[in-house]
Order: C-alpha cells, then structure tokens, then sequence
C-alpha cells in the first residue's frame, strides 16, 4: 500500500505507518522513506502470540504514537484479522482520536453474521472459524490472533462507541466462499462526521 501511494501522493501530502513486524518497517525505511521523504516508518513492539510473541507492549492499551486529529485518512489492511476484541476496541478509539473531522477510514476484517456464518458450516469457507469468545472466533484457539473473525453487530457497536460511524455498504469478500464479492476481505467505511467533498491528492494516511 505504501508502495503505490508513494506515487500518488504529492510532497504536500504524507504518509505514516507502523507495524509490530521490524523487518517490514526495515524494509520500507529502506526502500521507501528514503526515497520520499514525506513517508515515515515507525516498528511498534507490540506483543502478538503469532507475529510478534517477543513483543513488550500490549495492544489492548498501545496508544498510537500521532496526534489528535492529524489524519485524513486511516487504513488498516488485514489488521483487525489479527486482533482479539479488547484490541480492537482500543484501536477503534485511538483511531476517532487520530483522525481529523472531515476524514475517512477504511478496515479489511472477518465479518461474523449469519451468511459468513452458514457458509462456515457448509465448509465453503477458506477459514474455519470457530466460537472463541464473546463476539470473537478464530481459527487456532493456541494461537488466536493467526486469523481472527469478529460479530458484525459487536464490530458496528464498538464503532459506534468510538465516535466513528460506518458508511453502508459494507462490502464482503471472498473469504467465507461467497460468489459476489468485492475482494477477499470484507470492507468497511468509517467516518467520524458526514463526509463533504472527496478528498484530493494531498492529504495525509496512516497505516
């Protein structure tokens, strides 16, 4: 992602991003930030059992390292996949404190509802996600966060509680074995207040 906006943006707008895998912040320090000086990388230790068990920092109470209200646009790729429910809520909060008023933010996640649901049990689906706790299912409960699937109404309410409101529709994916579908992930649109105009090409992103 990081590499296609690179040539989108222009030296007005900029781009920061963080993950708990060093060596793709490596990578992009590398390969990226020191070619656009507008993209900056920062490694966030944040413990994770499956991608980053010798983490120190907990994502349950990780505060993003930006301030209030500097973004325009926040992406999470496959992110809220990884991360148990008390993780996501924390995320979800720092999220409506990070982004501006007039931003967007668009998540890829695991929707649980009842056609995700009924496909899993036909054995259509790629994943195999089983009840792991409230509102939480995934697909190795010795190592949760390798794959993780979230109720769509527990999801849709903690948004809510964020100061974030999604923007319908949310569009599904492939995941579970559905035949329509807009990517693998499902999709979902986020905003804090009623969007104005579409944004241009200088604005600023995280993630």
């Amino acid at each position: 992602m990081a590499s296609s906006l690179a040539r989108f943006l222009s030296p007005q707008g900029s781009y920061a991003g963080f993950d708990i895998v060093r060596v793709g912040i490596v990578w992009a320090q590398k390969n990226i930030a020191s070619r656009f000086p507008n993209f900056s990388f920062v490694h966030a230790d944040i413990f994770n059992k499956h991608y980053n068990p010798k983490g120190k920092l907990s994502s349950s109470s990780f505060r993003l390292p930006y301030e209030d209200a500097s973004f325009d646009f926040v992406f999470l790729k496959s992110v809220f996949t990884h991360l148990l429910p008390d993780s996501i809520q924390n995320y979800l909060q720092e999220i409506g404190r990070v982004i501006k008023p007039t931003g967007s933010c668009l998540a890829t996640l695991f929707l649980m509802n009842p056609e995700s649901t009924e496909l899993i049990r036909r054995g259509q689906s790629s994943l195999n996600l089983l009840s792991y706790s409230d509102d939480c299912y995934v697909v190795d409960a010795k190592f949760p966060e390798t794959a993780v699937g979230i109720s769509q109404s527990a999801f849709l309410q903690w948004c809510e509680k964020s100061g974030l409101t999604p923007k319908p529709p949310i569009h599904y994916g492939s995941w579970c074995g559905r035949q329509d579908y807009m990517s693998y992930q499902d999709i979902v649109l986020l905003s804090p207040a009623v969007q104005g105009d579409q944004l241009g090409q200088d604005f600023t992103t995280a993630w």
